[in-house]
């Protein structure tokens, strides 16, 4: 029996269609374990998860194609016990980011990113719903980025002794799975951060021709010297749309959350995107050159610009960003590579809930409400409940403290 709106009209049964709800439900109703299968009419498959760190629960949370679900015999209504054992096993992989430092003589250095992984045969954040499994090459999202990266890298290389300011060339990996590889970079920095005059990230650059607004520059409010420099710019090759936006699921995020100055190149979102079909037959190799030709120009005037670039924070909307089932944000940017029990925060957004409730970043929320958030699942789980005008606590853990923040979701 599956109840409905219609049936119940009193009950919002959105809030409670959740896995993790499903399994709260359960625990708190007593059960021993937690079969999860393939339903019929869904393509009989497991359910794949992205996220890196999730906190055990205190009871077996089994997932069965449904193929072998049925082997067990536990769809017909026939008594059954079974006894096994269940080991927790971390499982951890290796990535490594790429690295060029280009010594200038100088300890300031400016940072030109691009990520280099994509999905491989797919996963949970493909777009592909064709039978059998497809190789994702990602021509656009990012080879494009990375052969830009080492174009340049392959220019400045000869020009070193006429910059003012050394550059690091960085090829990041775990991108599509969480800025994995730049959130590591940021927390293990091979230069000093606090010299870190900007940083250029190239992600998706190879779709210009079939853009009708152009290049899109994001961030362009990270420092207000990016305003004056595209105000001046008279570059008649390329069409370009500016954002003043300093946040978005891409590397650059992660310097944005420590106030360096930071761009995002972008030709664009396309209907191939996380799909097999991006492929290199539907790149722009002209305009690749192109937009690494910009850069090259951008790079240029502020290698020659002497005065410091100073970060502007600014009042970020994440209005419509988030994903349908939350009604509310918090504005916070998750700590991706942390293993900490909680979901710790990375970044606070600017005018966002989170910030005018005093959030730091590296604060872990352990608490919302009167939901215990262990991992982003409860986190996210938490966030569904709320709407706008609600009000709540939210436990928090600094340091050696332990805080209750008032926040007012709006």
């Amino acid at each position: 029996f599956s109840p409905s709106s219609e049936d119940y009209p009193h009950v919002d049964f959105g809030k409670h269609e959740s896995l993790t709800d499903k399994i709260n439900r359960a625990i708190e109703q007593n059960a021993a374990a937690i079969f999860f299968y393939t339903p019929e009419g869904h393509d009989d498959t497991l359910l794949i998860n992205r996220t890196s760190n999730i906190f055990p629960k205190d009871i077996p949370i089994i997932f069965f194609k449904r193929s072998a679900f049925e082997k067990f015999k536990l769809i017909s209504d026939t008594k059954f016990t079974y006894e096994g054992e269940v080991e927790l096993v971390t499982v951890r992989d290796t990535a490594q980011n790429v690295i060029g430092y280009l010594d200038a003589g100088s300890d300031t250095t400016v940072i030109i990113g691009a990520h280099y992984d994509h999905l491989g045969w797919g996963g949970p954040t493909s777009r592909y719903r064709g039978e059998g499994k497809m190789i994702h090459n990602g021509a656009d999202d990012n080879a494009s980025g990375v052969a830009a990266l080492i174009e340049l890298a392959r220019k400045y290389a000869h020009a070193n002794d006429k910059l003012h300011y050394s550059m690091l060339f960085i090829a990041f990996s775990g991108e599509e799975a969480g800025l994995l590889g730049s959130s590591n970079f940021a927390k293990n920095m091979t230069v000093d951060s606090s010299k870190i005059r900007m940083m250029i990230n190239m992600d998706m650059i190879g779709r210009l021709k079939d853009q009708e607004k152009g290049l899109a520059i994001l961030g362009v409010g990270s420092t207000g010297e990016f305003t004056n420099f595209f105000d001046s710019l008279n570059y008649q090759e390329i069409k370009i749309t500016l954002s003043k936006s300093v946040y978005g699921a891409s590397d650059h995020t992660v310097f944005t959350t420590r106030e360096i100055p930071a761009l995002h190149i972008f030709t664009g979102a396309h209907k191939d995107y996380h799909k097999p079909s991006d492929d290199i037959e539907k790149i722009d190799a002209e305009g690749i050159v192109k937009v690494a030709r910009l850069v090259d120009t951008l790079l240029t005037h502020f290698d020659r610009l002497e005065k410091p670039l100073i970060f502007t924070k600014i009042k970020d909307s994440t209005k419509g960003k988030h994903r349908k089932k939350f009604s509310v944000t918090l504005g916070v940017i998750p700590d991706h590579i942390s293993e900490a029990q909680g979901f710790k925060i990375d970044g606070v957004i600017e005018g966002q809930p989170a910030e005018k409730a005093g959030m730091l970043r590296g604060d872990i929320i352990v608490q919302m409400g009167e939901i215990v958030v262990n991992d982003v699942y409860d986190y996210m789980n938490a966030l569904s409940k709320f709407k706008k005008g609600d009000e709540t606590i939210i436990i928090v853990k600094r340091n050696n403290e332990t805080l209750e923040l008032n926040i007012l979701f709006k």
